[in-house]
């Protein structure tokens, strides 16, 4: 009786998997663009294309910009973070950001969030979602933000004081954060592990 070769063995092996680890969505708001940088006395100004925003540019944040700024035609992948007071936002502080290529698609000011929900205004058409901290994050402090929003779309909201994450767009002109979708789910805490044994049915 000779040995089974490789190829004798049955193709179908079960293969150890490694457990997978619990996702975790922080709580946290950004907005993310595509456009060039140029450092201001003030900050950092950013250029998408015939709009031009201005950013607040930390200590910290400057000194890696004047120590390596990216070239000037250097299309970059933005990361803002918004603040907002009286329905507008009033402060976008630079966060991150990285060279890509000129034949990236441009996707304009793309708005996503994970929060607490506050309050609905059906009537202006507005909610309010506070951002709290994340064990072990930077951010020290929770912030409120004031969002805006179609009736249909205040319709997908969930109870309030249920997290829950949010997509839509930042609007220039206005000063507004738009909401377009929105879904509930677990934001600040590890998923429950499944007990020790447990089948799915």
């Amino acid at each position: 009786m000779t040995k089974p070769q490789p190829t004798d063995m049955p193709a179908d092996q079960p293969q150890a998997q490694k457990p997978r680890k619990p996702f975790f969505l922080p709580f946290f708001a950004s907005i993310h663009a595509q456009g060039f940088l140029q450092l201001s006395e003030e900050g950092v100004a950013l250029s998408v294309g015939d709009k031009t925003v201005a950013l607040l540019l930390s200590a910290e944040r400057r000194r890696a910009f004047e120590t390596a700024p990216p070239a000037a035609d250097q299309l970059l992948q933005v990361e803002l973070w918004p603040r907002t007071a009286d329905g507008r936002v009033n402060l976008l502080e630079l966060g991150k950001y990285k060279p890509i290529s000129s034949a990236a698609p441009k996707l304009g000011f793309q708005f996503i969030a994970a929060g607490r929900l506050i309050s609905v205004d059906s009537e202006e058409g507005s909610l309010e979602v506070n951002i709290e901290p994340n064990d072990q994050g930077v951010m020290q402090e929770a912030f409120a933000l004031r969002v805006w929003a179609s009736l249909d779309a205040l319709k997908t909201l969930p109870r309030k004081s249920k997290t829950f994450r949010l997509e839509g767009e930042y609007r220039p002109q206005s000063q507004r954060l738009i909401m377009q979708h929105a879904q509930s789910c677990a934001v600040g805490q590890l998923p429950k592990a499944a007990p020790a044994g447990a089948t799915k049915s």
